[in-house]
C-alpha cells in the first residue's frame, strides 16, 4: 500500500541509505553538488517517489500477500455520471440517438468515467445538454455544468502528467455540449484548434498510443474541417503521421464491400491543402474533383436505396444507421466538391462546371430534405454541409432555397445563426485562398 512521499534526491545521494538522504541531496540542476564534486551520473535528480509496503492478511485457512494496490471502485458520484450516460445512450430514436455525434465513441465512454475529474464533468454536461431537449430540463442549469466542464478543462490542460488521450476526449466532450446548448459561439471556438495542437503534441512527444486508434479518423476528421477554415492548422507531417494510426482500413469499407476513395480523409486532407493555394495546385484539384464526379452518382443513388429502405422499415434501428453514414459521407463528398467546383471556376468559367455546381446544390438541397425526419440530433451533420455549399460560391442558383433549408435547421438549436456562421465561412474561404 502506499505511503509517504519519499525523498526527491538523486539515486547516487539515496544509496547513502541514511534517513537524511534529502539533506545530502542539494537537488541541483542538472547535477547536484554531491555527484558533481565525485564526478558521478546524477539520475533521478528531482523525481517525486513514493514508498509503498507490503501488508500480510492471515486467516484460518491461508496467507495473502497483497503486493499491488487495487484499482479504487467507483464512488457514488462517479457512478452516478456512469449510469446516468449509460441511460441516454439507451434512447435508440434517431432524432435524440447522442451516438449520432460520436458513434463508437460514446459507448466506450462509461468506461472512462473516474479516469479524470475534467472528463467526468464533461460527461454530466453531456447529459445535461441532451436531456435540455428529450425532457426538456433547465437550459440554465445545463449551461452551470457545461461552465464547470469548462474549467476542469483548463485545469487538465495545464496539468503536464494527464493523458493527451483523456484531454481529447474531454475535449470532444465539451465541443458536442457546445453545439447543443451554446452553438451560437460553436464555429469559432477554439475546441478543434486544442485537438489540433494536442494530437500534434501526442505525435512529437512519441505518445500517439495514449489516444485510442479507434476514434483517430474521427478526431482527424474534425482537424481537417478546422485547417479549412483556419490557416494556423497545417496538415503536416504530424497529420499523417497520426491518421496512419487508425484502426479502420482505408479508404473506408462500407456495406458489402465497398470502398470510395473520394470518401477517404486523406483524399480530402490533400484536396483541403491545395485549396490553400489553388493557383499552384490547380492540376491538383481538377484531379481531385474528376475523382468525386466519378463516384458522386453511385454514392447518390446507394444513399437513396437506404433512403427509402429506411422509410419502409423505420423500426429497423440497422438500416437507420447504415443510412445515416451513408447520407454523412455524401454530405462530406458534396461540400469538399462544390469547394473545389468554386475554386476551378475561379480560372475557367466552363458551362460544364457551371451545370456541375447546379447539379451539386440539387443534391444538398435534395439530401438534406430527406434527413428532416431526423432532427434535432441524428442530422446534426446537414447545417454544416448545407453552410458549406452556400459559402463556396455565390451563384444565385437555388440560393434561397439553400438559405430556407438552412434557417430551418436552425430552430433546432437556441441560439443558433448558422445563416451567420455561412457568411463568416466563406469569408474564411476566402482569406485563406488569398494567404490571409
Amino acid at each position: 500500500m502506499p505511503g509517504v512521499p519519499s525523498s526527491r534526491g538523486c539515486c547516487a545521494c539515496r544509496k547513502q541509505k541514511k534517513k537524511a538522504s534529502s539533506r545530502i541531496c542539494d537537488q541541483a540542476k542538472p547535477t547536484c553538488g554531491r555527484c558533481t564534486s565525485r564526478g558521478i551520473p546524477c539520475v533521478g535528480n528531482g523525481v517525486q517517489r513514493w514508498k509503498f509496503h507490503q501488508k500480510n492478511f492471515r486467516d484460518s485457512m491461508q496467507v495473502v500477500t497483497v503486493t499491488e494496490t487495487p484499482r479504487p471502485s467507483l464512488s457514488n458520484k462517479t457512478t452516478k455520471v456512469a449510469s446516468s450516460f449509460i441511460h441516454i445512450l439507451g434512447v435508440e430514436d434517431v432524432r435524440y440517438n447522442i451516438r449520432s455525434f460520436g458513434g463508437q465513441f460514446f459507448l466506450d465512454l462509461p468506461r472512462r468515467v473516474g479516469s479524470s475529474p475534467a472528463l467526468d464533468l464533461s460527461v454530466s454536461a453531456l447529459v445535461a445538454s441532451f436531456n435540455t431537449h428529450l425532457r426538456k430540463h433547465s437550459k440554465v442549469d445545463a449551461l452551470a455544468v457545461y461552465g464547470d466542464a469548462l474549467e476542469a478543462l483548463r485545469m487538465s490542460l495545464a496539468n503536464p502528467t494527464q493523458s493527451i488521450g483523456i484531454k481529447i476526449y474531454t475535449i470532444f466532450n465539451i465541443y458536442i455540449c457546445q453545439g447543443i446548448i451554446d452553438p451560437e459561439h460553436n464555429e469559432i471556438a477554439t475546441h478543434r484548434l486544442m485537438l489540433a495542437n494536442l494530437v500534434q503534441d501526442a505525435v512529437s512527444q512519441g505518445r500517439l498510443k495514449e489516444i485510442d486508434s479507434d476514434y483517430m479518423s474521427g478526431i482527424c476528421q474534425i482537424i481537417l474541417w478546422e485547417s479549412m477554415i483556419n490557416r494556423k492548422v497545417q496538415l503536416g507531417q504530424w497529420f499523417w503521421e497520426a491518421l496512419s494510426t487508425c484502426s479502420k482500413s482505408r479508404p473506408h469499407e462500407y456495406q458489402q464491400g465497398r470502398t470510395f476513395m473520394s470518401l477517404d480523409i486523406g483524399v480530402q486532407a490533400e484536396a483541403a491543402s491545395y485549396l490553400r493555394e489553388p493557383e499552384r495546385y490547380i492540376d491538383q484539384i481538377q484531379s481531385v474533383y474528376d475523382l468525386m464526379q466519378l463516384e458522386r452518382p453511385t454514392i447518390r443513388n446507394i444513399v437513396q436505396q437506404y433512403s427509402v429502405a429506411a422509410m419502409a422499415s423505420s423500426k429497423i434501428a440497422k438500416v437507420t444507421e447504415i443510412r445515416v453514414i451513408y447520407q454523412i459521407g455524401y454530405a462530406h463528398l458534396l461540400s469538399l466538391g462544390a469547394r473545389l467546383n468554386g475554386a476551378l471556376r475561379k480560372f475557367n468559367q466552363s458551362s460544364e462546371l457551371i451545370k456541375e455546381s447546379h447539379e451539386i446544390r440539387d443534391e444538398a438541397i435534395m439530401l438534406a430534405s430527406q434527413c428532416g425526419d431526423m432532427r434535432p440530433f441524428g442530422s446534426t451533420f446537414v447545417p454544416k454541409f448545407l453552410k458549406i455549399i452556400w459559402a463556396s460560391n455565390s451563384d444565385p442558383y437555388r440560393r434561397q432555397e439553400l438559405e430556407a433549408l438552412i434557417l430551418h435547421y436552425q430552430k433546432d438549436f437556441e441560439g443558433a445563426l448558422y445563416l451567420k456562421e455561412a457568411k463568416w465561412i466563406k469569408e474564411r474561404f476566402n482569406a485563406i485562398a488569398k494567404g490571409a
